[in-house]
């Protein structure tokens, strides 16, 4: 059986655009484990609804920790954060 391969295509909004009002509903707090039951879930629920097949597959797999862990770890090349 052939694997398909799929690419994910890069989005960089380069044009200045005005800050968007948050919210107050919404919260930001920094991650304190490096794969805790919430990222997992926050990713998992992402990866499950994307338009992506890969992903899909990915929120499918048995072992959703290491499919989560696999995807960040991959993303890291691509994208910078700071933690906190």
């Amino acid at each position: 059986m052939s694997q398909q391969t799929f690419l994910k295509v890069p989005f960089v909004w380069e044009e200045p655009k005005p800050l968007i009002e948050v919210s107050p509903r919404l919260t930001f707090a920094p991650v304190t484990a490096r794969y805790d039951d919430q990222l997992v879930s926050a990713v998992r629920s992402v990866m499950a609804s994307s338009l992506d097949a890969s992903d899909q597959k990915r929120a499918s797999e048995n072992d959703l920790y290491a499919a989560v862990e696999g995807f960040l770890d991959s993303a890291r090349e691509d994208f910078s954060y700071q933690p906190g």
